[in-house]
């Protein structure tokens, strides 16, 4: 097609790392379809606005579930659908960690009813594994809050198996 052509033909041309040119045509026209209507916006977890491709959302839960994180930061919280889908798999795969978001707005500010049908700081798995931190993600301040919050999970992290650890020992009789 012409636009094939003018993408092979461009300055920036790149590839999807596929094994053939057939492959890479279908991805790229694929992902085309996908922007010109937009899809990324129709996108819901738990009926809250994601703005995820849905083959995108299915990376990173494998990525997820194969790194097993502590902590997960999103910058650009926007509707909180991608905040509140990371939390359910952390949830959902047991594994001990948050979700650090950051953006300018508030997702209560973000909501739209038009797309989204949930505020997502309403769902329970918001307040258990959620931290937002209100402000651009760029600024030396938030990004230093971004940290001292990161640090403060792990520290907690920590602190609760060093708990467990002396728990065990004393109901194991040792103490």
């Amino acid at each position: 097609t012409d636009l094939m052509r003018h993408r092979i033909g461009s300055d920036n041309w790149w590839t999807y790392n596929t094994r053939n040119l057939d492959e890479d045509a279908l991805l790229f026209l694929f992902e085309e379809f996908m922007e010109s209507k937009e899809m990324f916006t129709k996108q819901t977890w738990l009926g809250v606005q994601m703005q995820q491709f849905p083959i995108d959302a299915m990376a990173i839960q494998s990525i997820i579930f194969q790194l097993r994180p502590k902590v997960i930061i999103e910058t650009g919280t926007n509707n909180g659908g991608s905040a509140l889908f990371f939390a359910s798999m952390l949830e959902l795969m047991g594994i001990d960690g948050r979700v650090v978001t950051v953006d300018v707005n508030t997702p209560e500010k973000n909501f739209i009813e038009e797309f989204t049908r949930l505020n997502p700081m309403e769902n329970p798995l918001w307040d258990k594994r959620v931290d937002f931190i209100q402000g651009l993600s760029t600024d030396p301040k938030v990004l230093g809050e971004v940290r001292q919050r990161v640090e403060d999970i792990l520290r907690s992290q920590s602190d609760e198996k060093e708990s467990e650890k002396k728990e065990e020992h004393v109901n194991e009789g040792h103490v």
